[in-house]
């Protein structure tokens, strides 16, 4: 057998059993393909429950630390409430639903809002999760999922601070804006957050402090 002759044969030669053997693809049947369905669109009402409650649900419970700041910030929100804002009494300690209105003399006189306050594990060394529940205010630093481009949200979070000096900022920023609009980018971002992404996993570019 000449070298042509063997080159052929061994490419004729069946394949080893055992691990040099590698399974072969088989295609699926039609019938498998058939039984395949698209995803249909969740309805904007079940998006909001999925974005309130997917945050609750992968949360880890409060430290001692934590509860026990909150428990002294929650007298303290009792005995001397900031101006305009009201804590809607809850049994769960881990999130604040506050009801905010409008200060008089600016573009959201008497409007009233309800933010969402989630506290973290190890609050107040980290910061607070605070959105706008459906509907959320008009404004140029809001979006219309409620998330919020606020500094002190994110980067510039202190522990010394509280859910009554974060009320104060937001309503503070509500106060300033001389425009009832949504942010110029709102529609690819609240597109990108539509599984319910915390406002705590975007890198936010602080970069006017106008309004």
């Amino acid at each position: 057998m000449n070298t042509k002759e063997r080159a052929i044969s061994s490419i004729k030669a069946p394949l080893r059993q055992g691990a040099d053997q590698k399974p072969q693809w088989r295609p699926k049947s039609a019938s498998f393909f058939s039984r395949l369905r698209p995803i249909s669109s969740p309805s904007s009402a079940a998006r909001r429950r999925r974005m309130t409650s997917s945050s609750a649900s992968s949360r880890k419970a409060l430290s001692k630390i934590a509860c026990g700041r909150l428990q002294k910030e929650l007298v303290e929100w009792e005995v001397n409430p900031p101006a305009g804002f009201k804590h809607k009494v809850a049994d769960n300690l881990q999130r604040w639903i506050i009801e905010v209105v409008g200060a008089p003399g600016t573009l959201y006189e008497s409007e009233k809002y309800q933010l969402q306050v989630d506290f973290p594990e190890h609050y107040p060394m980290e910061a607070p999760q605070v959105i706008f529940l459906h509907p959320a205010p008009l404004h140029p630093h809001i979006y219309s999922n409620g998330h919020i481009c606020l500094d002190i949200l994110y980067d510039s979070w202190s522990p010394a601070m509280t859910v009554s000096s974060v009320c104060i900022s937001i309503l503070s920023m509500l106060s300033s804006s001389t425009a009832k609009q949504r942010p110029a980018d709102n529609d690819r971002y609240v597109k990108n957050c539509r599984n319910g992404r915390s406002p705590k996993e975007t890198r936010w570019w602080f970069h006017d402090d106008k309004v």
